[in-house]
């Protein structure tokens, strides 16, 4: 059974589909790398996997669960600790 999975992952900002429709599967002690161009989705691919980014559809699953985003905050910093810990700040 897989640690981390994602299913059908699509995250479009606005018009521009940085994402379309993105299977992985990560199994348990597995290191697993994604590689690629600029501008191909890579870093998108990761902060929806971790919840930064929710997906426009799709589904994460961890250890068999299904990931929901983080609850969003309004604010110069937030932070959020689930399946991964997340610390994000702004400058105002």
């Amino acid at each position: 059974m897989p640690i981390l999975e994602g299913k059908n992952l699509t995250r479009a900002f606005g018009g521009l589909i940085a994402l379309k429709e993105v299977n992985l599967e990560v199994q348990p002690h597995e290191i697993l790398g994604i590689i690629g161009p600029n501008g191909a989705g890579k870093t998108t691919c990761f902060n929806v996997l971790t919840g930064f980014y929710p997906p426009t559809s799709g589904d994460v699953f961890f250890d068999g669960r299904r990931s929901l985003p983080p609850p969003w905050k309004n604010g110069p910093s937030w932070e959020w600790s689930g399946p991964f810990s997340i610390r994000a700040f702004s400058r105002n």
